[in-house]
């Protein structure tokens, strides 16, 4: 049983020195048992903590145990093992006392948790990464330097993928070529300055042409395209590339570089992500670039129009003289100083139109000068009292105001070009979040309905829209515009879900103030609902089963947490039920696993419909469930839960047209009665459950004296290892009776442990401790002495046939021959009235050597029989081959072969088979007298159970085969 728990098992002294390591001990740490016992730790072994600090010997679990003498429990640690191997290990040390209360040994106990460790880093790292790919995305949308941001995406990459290289690759189509913009060089001098855009001149260049995502995890191997040399030289041997889209084109790719990692799916998505924000910075910093030009060119213009500006004060003196010379006017323009009167003394028009300016009126009038038209405009500016300081006056040869009008609506469409060709919605709010402008790509998804800006246009309030959405992140970010349109807060980006008419979308927003008189905003408008149902698929997917789609272990984990901690709050109870289906590897294994996968499917469904909205169905795994009760009121309810589970599988399931029945063994915690911590409660479930799984009762609620790992198990194992020689162990006999002629033809001796202080001691309490622990060989070796001791004695004269069961161990000894050799000469029995029981699974656990040493003790002339038939998954071939006399058909067949028609199957099919092969079947666990009728009906020859008798020490064996109706006359068979 030690090895079947599955945990490394470590039994220190008082001294610390280790006295007992079970194999899976051994095979955690890498080196023998025999290496372990005897020193205080394992040697070559180094151990680190969570936080990755390496432990001193004061402070291993083990040591502090023995010491302080506490129990540490759920602590992790990292082991480098001598051969290099690196593992993760949960570890329990409990001291365990004497009678007298002082330290006897501490108890070590850890299990491998490797896989489970990587899985929450790995589920980690994809947090960082969005984490990570967030972050990126903000800086993105503020980058104005494109290297920077390159350089920074980089470093990113390479320290959330684990690569060692990294690099931004522009793609130039005009050139024909792929060029290194950003990243690390492989060795000196190594980066390539370009490289071949075609499918097969490199794996950027097949990305580029066939616009895809390309992993190559075995450079050496590559074929679909030819691989940079100095890549494989430097040791890398594995990249992944993806596309960094572009306006109209890919701008390049993304690619990394690993001498160890391989790259996965998950690191594409990543990587993609990444790739995709990268575009959208290059297409906003180009868009920006475009404006900013056009703005200069604009400016330009206006210094070279044929505009004349002249600034005279309120004397009429001229103070600024500007602008290009209007050929032809008259009077030529004045000097800085002049007056403006003298100028123009003998043009009356000139004088009235300046008296008028500085009177504080705003003239605009067009004279003509010849063949030329001049826009005249004296513009006055008002003091704070509203007196005029002065006068600025333009004339503006508007002769060419056609063609500059054109010229100008050209230049107003280009920068209007560049505002509708973003692919991002665009609008600008005034002061008050009405929409006053908006780009083509949001004005033309407002007209063909698509977007759900549709009811948000110009001339709307975007406010009111956003807070009409009814989430509190749009009304968020109602209120975030509000505050920049009020100066009170910069820019932000921000992303938020609307409920509209045809269900939720997510947006991302982007604000940034406008740096206008007027103020108001410029708003940028993504639908990001593609990408937050991608990421939330990722979540899903890490916190749920793939096959049932119910919650993981994972999840179970942490809605157990909430609930302790809840239940702690409001004073109530938790339950956790741990469920295992019966022999659901049968149907597995006749069916395939494809109808394993929808029987799982339809187990959780009924799961779920037997217990509450509130209670959590989860699958941990193959064929193992557990139901989260996270407001049970008490046992009772736990146990009612635990009935409706085991009545949804009362139906049979329908499998390729046939008729399955499942049943299921169900252990039941409670917390805080069982447990106030996760660990504790999974781990006594699991006890429990497969403690109603040895006793066949459906369910069981957790009992410490069932639990092998409890202190009370660990002091029975102690005691149990001293019941030899003290002389503790006793044996029962149960009649088996030969049904064609109805009397008893031979008995089965059964171990029964006198414990002194705990009285008689059931084999369902002991004998699992002695399989853990490996006393189970020797228990096995006492049995057969004592069974032998009997059939040569005068007591067992009455008894021709005494059947004794041998474990795996006795099987696996080295010399198992020679002990019964020895034990009947010493004895003196017959070993022909010897029969030896040996399970299914203990013979198929090594067919080979269970065969040479079944066939000594055939020839010794002991009789041999197969137990527990049909839990084995024997095959015909080896039956065929085993020196056996019987096959014994398993109780949990017989107890239910009239309730269920499987059950019967399997009886009467292995009846059949024994037959076929020349044996004898005798079927065990009868307990009425129906299945008796039954069982001769098919055919059974020998049969054992309550119903016939229980099992009887020696003396009241003799008065039963004088009383009972199956007693009288024995005869040798």
């Amino acid at each position: 049983m030690y090895e079947a728990v599955g945990c490394g098992l470590l039994v220190r002294d008082a001294s610390g020195t280790i006295i007992f390591a079970n194999e899976q001990a051994a095979r955690i740490l890498g080196m023998p048992a025999e290496r372990l016992v005897g020193t205080e730790n394992a040697s070559g072994i180094r151990r680190y903590a969570e936080d990755g600090t390496e432990l001193t010997r004061t402070e291993f679990a083990s040591h502090v145990a023995r010491t302080e003498n506490r129990a540490l429990r759920d602590v992790r640690t990292r082991l480098v093992r001598a051969d290099g191997a690196e593992i993760w290990v949960r570890v329990d040390s409990v001291p365990v006392p004497d009678a007298s209360g002082a330290l006897e040994y501490v108890v070590t106990s850890f299990f491998e948790v490797t896989e489970r460790m990587r899985a929450e880093e790995r589920l980690g790292l994809r947090v960082r990464q969005q984490a990570a790919v967030a972050e990126l995305g903000r800086q993105a949308l503020a980058a104005n330097d494109l290297d920077a941001l390159f350089a920074e995406t980089v470093r990113t990459v390479n320290s959330l993928l684990g690569a060692e290289a990294c690099r931004i690759i522009q793609h130039s189509p005009s050139e024909r070529r792929l060029s290194l913009r950003a990243g690390t060089r492989l060795a000196p001098g190594s980066a390539p300055e370009w490289i071949p855009d075609d499918a097969t001149g490199s794996q950027a260049g097949y990305t580029v042409a066939q616009a895809i995502d390309v992993i190559s995890n075995d450079l050496a191997a590559e074929k679909r395209f030819a691989v940079y040399g100095p890549i494989v030289a430097a040791g890398f041997r594995s990249t992944a590339t993806v596309i960094i889209p572009g306006h109209d084109r890919p701008f390049g790719v993304l690619a990394s570089m690993s001498r160890v990692t391989e790259f996965s799916p998950d690191d594409v998505v990543f990587m993609r992500a990444v790739a995709n924000i990268l575009g959208e910075a290059i297409e906003r910093l180009a868009a920006m670039q475009r404006v900013r030009a056009n703005e200069a060119r604009l400016r330009t213009v206006v210094e070279h129009l044929p505009l004349e500006l002249m600034v005279y004060d309120a004397n009429g003196r001229v103070t600024l003289i500007t602008g290009r010379r209007i050929p032809g006017r008259t009077p030529f323009p004045p000097a800085i100083g002049d007056s403006i009167f003298d100028i123009n003394k003998r043009n009356p028009d000139g004088l009235n139109r300046i008296v008028r300016a500085l009177r504080g009126e705003e003239v605009h009038e067009e004279v003509r000068s010849g063949e030329q038209v001049i826009d005249l405009r004296h513009q006055p500016v008002l003091s704070a009292d509203g007196a005029v300081t002065e006068v600025v006056s333009l004339a503006l040869d508007v002769t060419d105001r056609a063609k500059a009008q054109v010229e100008l609506a050209r230049k107003e469409a280009f920068v209007r070009s560049i505002f509708d060709s973003v692919d991002t919605h665009i609008a600008v709010l005034d002061r008050a979040g009405v929409i006053v402008d908006a780009n083509q790509h949001w004005l033309g998804d407002v007209r063909s309905g698509e977007a759900d800006m549709k009811d948000a246009t110009i001339g709307d309030d975007y406010l009111a829209f956003l807070r009409s959405g009814d989430t509190e992140e749009s009304r968020e970010a109602a209120a975030g515009i509000e505050a920049v349109l009020e100066r009170t807060r910069p820019g932000f980006s921000f992303e938020f879900p609307l409920d509209r008419d045809h269900g939720r979308r997510w947006y991302q927003l982007s604000v940034q103030p406008l740096r206008a008189p007027d103020g108001g905003v410029v708003i940028g408008h993504r639908d990001i609902t593609e990408r937050r149902r991608v990421e939330e698929a990722l979540e899903h997917q890490a916190l749920h089963d793939m096959v049932t789609d119910l919650p993981n272990r994972t999840l179970l984990r942490d809605r157990l947490r909430q609930a302790i901690l809840a239940a702690r709050r409001r004073n109530t109870q938790v339950a956790l039920l741990f469920i295992d289906l019966d022999r659901f590897k049968e149907l597995n294994d006749t069916f395939g696993h494809q109808a394993g996968d929808v029987i799982l499917r339809e187990v959780g469904e009924r799961f779920v419909d037997a217990v509450r909205a509130s209670d959590t169905v989860a699958r941990l795994g193959g064929d193992e469930f557990a139901v989260l009760i996270p407001l049970a009121a008490d046992r009772d309810e736990a146990v009612m839960v635990a009935r409706r589970v085991l009545a949804s599988l009362q139906e049979p399931f329908i499998v390729e047209g046939e008729s399955a029945f499942i049943e299921a063994s169900i252990g039941i915690v409670l917390c805080p009665e069982h447990g106030e911590d996760v660990q504790t409660l999974m781990r006594r479930a699991d006890v429990a459950m497969y403690a109603a799984k040895r006793a066949g009762t459906g369910m069981q609620v957790y009992e410490q004296d069932k639990d092998l790992h409890s202190p009370s198990a660990i002091g029975l194992a102690g005691d149990l290892r001293h019941s030899v020689e003290r002389g503790e162990l006793v044996l029962h006999y149960q009649p088996i009776v030969d049904l064609a002629q109805g009397r008893c033809v031979g008995v089965e001796a059964l171990c029964r442990w006198q414990h002194p202080i705990r009285g008689l001691i059931q084999p369902a309490m002991f004998i699992p401790l002695a399989e853990e622990n490996g006393f189970i060989r020797q228990i096995g070796l006492w049995t057969m002495q004592e069974a032998m001791r009997v059939l040569s004695g005068a007591s067992g004269a009455a008894v021709p046939i005494m059947s004794v069961n041998l474990s795996m161990r006795n099987l696996r000894g080295t010399d198992l021959a020679g002990n019964l050799a020895e034990m009947t000469e010493r004895t003196g029995a017959d070993p022909r009235r010897l029969k030896i029981e040996i399970t299914e699974t203990a013979m198929m656990a090594d067919a080979e050597h269970t065969f040479a040493v079944l066939g000594e003790l055939q020839r010794m002339g002991f009789r041999l029989s197969i137990d527990d038939f049909g839990t084995g998954y024997s095959s015909l071939a080896y039956l065929q081959r085993l020196p056996v006399d019987d096959i014994k058909v398993d109780r949990s067949f017989v107890l239910n072969m009239l309730k269920n028609s499987s059950d019967e199957a399997i009886v009467r099919s292995t009846i059949e088979l024994a037959h076929n092969l020349g044996l004898r079947a005798i079927a065990e666990g009868v307990e009425d007298k129906p299945t008796l009728d039954r069982l001769r009906e098919l055919g059974c020859d020998l049969a054992q159970g309550y119903f016939m008798g229980r099992p009887m020490p020696l003396l009241q064996l003799g008065e039963w085969l004088q009383s009972s109706p199956w007693g009288g006359p024995l005869a040798l068979r």
